[in-house]
C-alpha cells in the first residue's frame, strides 16, 4: 500500500478545499492511502 502525506496551509479556506480535491483524487487509487495535515498543526521536535 502507498501511503500519501499532503500537506496545506491555508488561511482562507482555498487551499484546503484543493488539498482535500487532491485527496479524493489520489486515494481513489487502489492500494493508497491519503492523509491531510494542516501545516499550523503540525510542531517541530
Amino acid at each position: 500500500m502507498a501511503k500519501i502525506a499532503i500537506v496545506y496551509h491555508s488561511d482562507y479556506g482555498h487551499t484546503a478545499k484543493v488539498a482535500e480535491h487532491v485527496r479524493i483524487g489520489a486515494a481513489s487509487a487502489d492500494g493508497v492511502e491519503v492523509t491531510l495535515f494542516k501545516a499550523d498543526d503540525l510542531t517541530s521536535p
